[in-house]
């Protein structure tokens, strides 16, 4: 929660999943609302401060700190 209310500070649009389903599902919602970007967050990446960025238009996926995340989202 303390990530999507930094991203909503910068104001980027963002949601979370709180019924816990599939990431494939998740994705799915996304490409359909047309949502050009998925982040994840598990515990591997709290620990990494490293976060999975999925661009969902060219499937191309990075590995960013939360700063470089809200700088490429801004």
């Amino acid at each position: 929660m303390d990530i999507l209310s930094k991203l909503r500070k910068f104001q980027i649009n963002s949601d979370i999943d709180l019924m816990d389903r599939k990431v494939s599902k998740n994705i799915d919602y996304a490409d359909k609302k047309g949502i050009p970007y998925v982040l994840f967050i598990g515990e591997k990446e709290i620990k990494s401060k490293r976060f999975k960025l999925k661009d969902l238009n060219s499937g191309k996926e990075s590995f960013l700190s939360l700063n470089n995340i809200i700088k490429k989202l801004k």
